[in-house]
């Protein structure tokens, strides 16, 4: 999560009990389990004042911070303006942002490496994991389990288990195992159902170097992107930072600012290597079938 993000979520002003409201609504989110209660006042066809409560998140505290500050004083008619941008925005990947948001702008789009070295998805129950293959194409993944009747666009297998491969063994190879791209595209979760998804996660200890198999010590930068020296635990604290922005913004926000920078650069360049190491293998896989390999 990038620091603007902190920034916005730590912004409540508007975060309160608005009591002379005109129009109230409550929300929870059946995929995540977030909760969000949004009160406003009107007159004048025009947002006199805002006010929500929620249990969720970073990103939906940043995301109805951002709304909030949006409307209040502002015209109902920009407030429809900006529900039909954002409803065709996410319809359409070509929709350009208007300059008003773009400081949201973001060319990551959910799409990431996990860091251990093995994950396992023990239940996969909807559609919606995507994988990028070697043609450096997104994929489907398989559904692993049934809870719920129906016909799904992705191969259903079920008692199978999902098992992606992460940075620290992509480093630890040499880039011989790249790490598995992969992300959630929520448009293919069935309209009204819940995604249910466990993963199990394979840590190494966070003490000391990562040196590559046959080595003796690390590389300065590995094939996998890794960078030699680097402190592997602070990923794990900066994503505790991140759960607790209002506290994290009140004692530590010049240590989470470091913190954050570093991280982001060492996770660029990993995905990076894991998508340039895909293509690489896909491109041998081609020459091979061309070759009658």
């Amino acid at each position: 999560m990038d620091i603007e993000i902190l920034k916005i979520a730590s912004d409540t002003k508007n975060h309160k009990v608005l009591h002379k409201c005109t129009h109230k609504a409550k929300q929870k989110n059946s995929m995540c389990g977030d909760e969000m209660e949004v009160s406003v006042k009107v007159g004048k066809d025009q947002i006199l004042d805002f006010g929500y409560q929620c249990k969720s998140c970073i990103f939906c505290q940043a995301s109805v911070s951002v709304l909030s500050n949006f409307s209040i004083n502002n015209n109902i008619s920009n407030i429809d303006k900006a529900i039909i941008f954002f409803e065709t925005f996410f319809q359409n990947e070509d929709v350009k942002i208007p300059k008003e948001y773009k400081k949201f702008e973001s060319s990551n789009v959910g799409a990431h490496i996990d860091g251990p070295p093995f994950i396992a998805l023990l239940i996969n129950d909807r559609p919606g994991l995507q994988v990028v293959a070697a043609e450096g194409q997104w994929i489907d993944a398989p559904v692993t389990c049934r809870t719920a009747p129906g016909n799904y666009d992705v191969p259903v297998i079920p008692g199978s288990v999902i098992v992606n491969t992460g940075g620290t063994l992509m480093h630890l190879s040499e880039g011989r195992y790249s790490a598995t791209l992969h992300r959630v595209n929520t448009t293919l979760i069935p309209e009204g159902e819940t995604r249910v998804s466990m993963p199990y996660f394979l840590l190494p200890k966070m003490e000391g170097d990562l040196v590559p198999f046959g080595k003796s010590e690390a590389d300065s930068v590995g094939a996998g992107g890794y960078e030699s020296g680097r402190d592997r635990g602070a990923n794990a604290s900066v994503n505790r930072m991140g759960t607790f922005p209002q506290v994290t913004r009140r004692w530590w926000t010049d240590e989470y600012a470091e913190l954050r920078l570093k991280q982001r650069d060492e996770v660029e360049a990993e995905t990076q290597a894991a998508l340039k190491l895909a293509k690489e293998r896909g491109e041998r896989f081609k020459n091979q079938s061309d070759q009658g390999v």
